[in-house]
């Protein structure tokens, strides 16, 4: 069965800060412990479309969540992404102003963390199943 993934990256507009999401020592897969990955995750068979799978990952994820999903998202591409498991994996995009990038650290992380970090950094960074292949795609852009 293929698995389809959902994410969404944010960054300031100059695109030199991101806010992540980082893996705890609670993930339940080890080697991905304290990884990092976008915002969202797997598409459910009973999400209509990959933005509602998104916004109910966002919505698990982050409170409150409506700081996020009351945006426009850019659509960036799809990706096949090989892995422990091959999966196909669609990113979006939320450009915010310095002022918005700076309120985020006041929404509530449910699942790991919630981490800003530079280009440079995130690039030798390890990502959670494969996704550095997506960020680095992202990135060159």
């Amino acid at each position: 069965m293929k698995h389809f993934g959902i994410g969404l990256i944010i960054r300031n507009k100059t695109a030199d800060k991101f806010f992540i999401q980082k893996k705890d020592e609670n993930y339940p897969i080890s080697k991905w412990k304290c990884s990092f990955s976008f915002w969202g995750w797997k598409i459910e068979n009973s999400d209509k479309s990959d933005k509602e799978a998104l916004i109910r990952e966002i919505s698990e994820e982050l409170e409150p969540s409506s700081f996020i999903i009351k945006r426009n998202w850019n659509y960036i591409n799809s990706y096949e992404v090989k892995s422990d498991q091959n999966y196909n994996f669609t990113l979006y995009e939320l450009v915010l102003n310095n002022k918005e990038f700076n309120e985020l650290v006041n929404l509530k992380v449910n699942e790991g963390f919630g981490v800003v970090l530079d280009k440079a950094y995130l690039q030798d960074a390890k990502w959670i199943w494969g996704l550095e292949k997506v960020f680095h795609d992202y990135i060159s852009s």
